[in-house]
C-alpha cells in the first residue's frame, strides 16, 4: 500500500465492517472473492497493490469475532427483546496503545462512514477540531493513564437499547471502567455506570429516540469520571452569576473547544479559544444543571454545573 491508510472498509447493505490489519469485524482481514472494498487516501498517488501470497481459498464464514487484542474493548449496541439483548445493530472499537497519537492515525484508525438510512448507529469521537466519528479509534495512552472516550449513539426508532463491551479481559482487572450516561438527566455521580461492578456481562441498557442529541455517552478509565472539582492540571472553571468562568493555571498552547449540553444531552453552544487568560462564557439562557465538555488535542473532561 503507497499513500494510504491501513484501514479496509467492506459494505454489508447495513453498514461498513472495518479492519485495520490486526482489529475489527472482517475476520482475519479476509475480503471474499467479488466483494467491492474501500480504502482511504493519506496522498498523491495512492495505490495498493495484492500480491499472489495475500490470495487464497478459503470456506471460512464472512464475519466472525474480532481476535482479541490488549487494551481493546469492542462496543456493541441493539435493541432489548424481551428485557435481554438482542442481534447487535452496531458496533465499533477502542484501543489504547502507546505508540498511537490522539489525532487520526492512518496505521490504526478507521472513520465511521455512514449507515444505511433508518437503521442504528454508535461511534466513538476522536478529540479533534472536527470530532470525526470513528469505527476504530486506537488512542495514546501511558502508564496507568487512559484517555476518555466521547460515545455518539443513533437509534433507528424509540426504544429501550443496550451498549455491551466485550473482550474487557484485555485491560489490567485494576483499572475501573466507567460509562456516564449523559442522557439520564441526572446529576452526577448518578449518571455514572461502573461496569465491572454494576451491570451484568457488561451491558448497560437505556431508552433513547432518533430526536435525541447523538453524543450520549462517555467512557472513562478511572474510578470516578466526573469530580466536583475539575481535575486538571491547565485550568479551573466555576460559576459567577450567569457566567461560566475557566481560568488557567499556565499557559495551554492548543485550542479548547467547550461544548455547553442540557442534561438530556441536547447541545447548546460551543465555543473555541486559546486559553491565555481569562475566558467568560455567557450561560444565562441555561437554567439548573448542565453539562461542559473541555476538549483539546490532547485531552477531554467533561463536568456538570448547577446555576
Amino acid at each position: 500500500m503507497q499513500n494510504t491508510g491501513n484501514a479496509v472498509y467492506v459494505w454489508d447493505q447495513n453498514r461498513y465492517r472495518v479492519w485495520n490489519g490486526y482489529l475489527g469485524d472482517i475476520i482475519d482481514g479476509i475480503i471474499p472473492a467479488m466483494q467491492g472494498f474501500f480504502v482511504k487516501a493519506s496522498g498523491a498517488n495512492a495505490q495498493i497493490t495484492i500480491p499472489n501470497n495475500a490470495r487464497l481459498h478459503s470456506n471460512q464464514p464472512y464475519y466472525k469475532e474480532t481476535t482479541e487484542v490488549e487494551n481493546m474493548l469492542t462496543v456493541e449496541v441493539g435493541k432489548l427483546e424481551g428485557g435481554e439483548p438482542g442481534a447487535v445493530e452496531d458496533v465499533f472499537y477502542f484501543q489504547a496503545r502507546s505508540e498511537a497519537t490522539n489525532g487520526f492515525d492512518p496505521d490504526y484508525d478507521a472513520y465511521k462512514l455512514q449507515n444505511a438510512e433508518g437503521t442504528t448507529m454508535a461511534y466513538s469521537m476522536q478529540n479533534d477540531a472536527n470530532f470525526e466519528k470513528m469505527a476504530i479509534d486506537v488512542r495514546q495512552f501511558s502508564g496507568s493513564s487512559f484517555p476518555s472516550v466521547a460515545i455518539g449513539f443513533r437509534p433507528a426508532d424509540a426504544g429501550t437499547y443496550y451498549l455491551r463491551l466485550k473482550n474487557v479481559d484485555t485491560f489490567d482487572p485494576g483499572i475501573p471502567i466507567v460509562l456516564q450516561d449523559l442522557g439520564l438527566g441526572v446529576a452526577f455521580p448518578e449518571d455514572e455506570i461502573d461496569m465491572r461492578n454494576n451491570v451484568s456481562d457488561f451491558t448497560y441498557s437505556f431508552t433513547a429516540t432518533p430526536v435525541d442529541e447523538e453524543y450520549r455517552f462517555n467512557l472513562h478509565f478511572s474510578p470516578v469520571g466526573i469530580d466536583d472539582e475539575l481535575v486538571n492540571d491547565d485550568f479551573n472553571c466555576y460559576i459567577l452569576g450567569d457566567k461560566l468562568v475557566i481560568e488557567p493555571n499556565q499557559t495551554v498552547n492548543e485550542p479548547v473547544r467547550v461544548e455547553i449540553f442540557d442534561v438530556m444531552g441536547r447541545k447548546l453552544s460551543q465555543h473555541t479559544f486559546s486559553v491565555t487568560g481569562e475566558q467568560q462564557i455567557d450561560v444565562s439562557y441555561v437554567k439548573g444543571v448542565f453539562i461542559a465538555r473541555f476538549m483539546s488535542n490532547s485531552k477531554m473532561i467533561t463536568k456538570k454545573f448547577y446555576r
